[in-house]
């Protein structure tokens, strides 16, 4: 994934998450994650990947969920749902929001279930970690976002909407919450990978606080990370549950 953030958000605007995906692998362009598609991979579920099961972990998943969950003024990141596969594969199917999130490519519908999966796994182990960006009270799935674990890298915040939802501000709130949610977990510096490219979403990064730190090439792509050092951002909302 050559864009930043690896569980993303696609819109113009806003930096895009690219799964990171938990795969582990968000107004948002499409997205900032350059390693989303590799993170997406391990996400799927790789060796490691636990099988998502509702009996006996349904309840335990909520409460964790609850116990930290992601609210911003108008939206919420929630666990995914086996039902959500469908709706990120249709997401990613526009041109436009897969642009920045990986290799550019779409999302088969295995790879989303793969993503939900693991992703429901990472919840179960860590405490948090990517889900469905929906607008209370509705529950249309918006995108996605949260903190992925691509592979053999640091953690990094990741989001990307619906082309439908871009241009309203969503990527800046949440990529300002996801960071506010990211540092009071310890995570110092938090960090979003994005593709050079991807102007609007760089600029999201750092009206929220992030700097450039490093750039390389990535399959003869631009990217650059970006750092946040323990700092709150001025453009989060409070965050309720954190």
């Amino acid at each position: 994934m050559h864009a930043g953030l690896r569980e993303v958000e696609l819109a113009p605007g806003l930096p895009g998450v690219h799964p990171l995906l938990d795969t582990e692998g968000f107004d948002l362009h499409p997205c900032i994650l350059p390693s989303f598609r590799a993170g997406m991979a391990q996400a799927a579920g790789g060796a490691h990947a636990r099988p998502c099961t509702v009996s006996g972990n349904a309840r335990r998943e909520r409460r964790m969920i609850l116990d930290d969950s992601l609210r911003t003024a108008r939206l919420a990141v929630r666990p995914f749902r086996d039902a959500d596969a469908a709706r990120l594969v249709e997401i990613f199917s526009d041109p436009q929001v897969a642009r920045f999130v990986g290799d550019g490519s779409s999302l088969s519908l295995a790879q989303a279930r793969n993503w939900v999966e693991t992703s429901r796994a990472n919840l179960r182990e860590h405490g948090y970690g990517t889900g469905a960006v929906v607008r209370p009270p509705g529950e249309t799935v918006l995108g996605w976002a949260g903190i992925a674990r691509p592979p053999g890298q640091p953690q990094e915040i990741i989001y990307g909407l619906d082309r439908a939802y871009w241009g309203q501000g969503y990527g800046r709130e949440l990529a300002a919450a996801l960071a506010d949610f990211a540092e009071a977990r310890g995570l110092d510096p938090v960090r979003a990978t994005v593709d050079r490219a991807n102007a609007i979403s760089g600029r999201i990064l750092r009206d929220c606080g992030f700097h450039v730190a490093e750039s390389w090439k990535e399959d003869g792509v631009l990217v650059d990370l970006y750092l946040r050092h323990g700092r709150r951002s001025p453009l989060a909302a409070p965050a309720r549950g954190l």
